[in-house]
C-alpha cells in the first residue's frame, strides 16, 4: 500500500499536492516518505490547514482567506481527477500549508487513494 501511494505521488505534477521525492521500507515494515518541504511547520507544529484554522478566532476562516483555500483545492482535485484519480481521504488534517504569508496549501496522504476507470 505505502509503494503504491508512493508511485502514485510520484506521478502527479501540481502545485497544490505535496510531492514526494522518495520512499524507504525498513525490515520492520516501517517506511519513512522523503517530500518537499513545505514552511508551514514554521508557523504551526503540524502545519496542516485544521489547525491554522483552530488557531483564528471562533475558530473560523474569514470568507476571503477561506475562498483562496478553496480554489487551490478545488484545481488540485480537478487535476487528480483529470489523471483518474480518486483521493478518498480529503480533510482539513490531509491540507498542509506550504506557505502561510501567500496562502498556499498541499493536498497530502495519498494512502487510501484510488485509480478510477471509465
Amino acid at each position: 500500500m505505502l509503494f503504491a501511494e508512493a508511485n502514485l505521488l510520484r506521478n502527479l505534477n501540481h502545485k497544490n499536492i505535496v510531492k514526494i521525492l522518495d520512499c524507504y521500507t525498513f525490515k520492520d515494515l516501517r517506511a519513512y516518505f522523503i517530500m518537499e518541504y513545505l514552511s508551514g511547520v514554521l508557523y504551526l507544529p503540524k502545519g496542516d490547514l485544521h489547525q491554522y484554522i483552530q488557531t483564528q478566532p471562533d475558530s473560523k476562516l474569514p470568507e476571503q482567506e477561506a475562498q483562496v483555500f478553496f480554489k487551490q483545492m478545488v484545481d488540485a482535485i480537478y487535476y487528480c481527477h483529470f489523471q483518474n484519480i480518486i483521493h478518498r481521504d480529503l480533510k482539513l488534517q490531509n491540507i498542509l500549508i506550504e506557505d502561510l504569508v501567500e496562502k498556499k496549501i498541499k493536498i497530502c496522504d495519498f494512502g487510501i487513494a484510488g485509480i478510477c476507470c471509465h
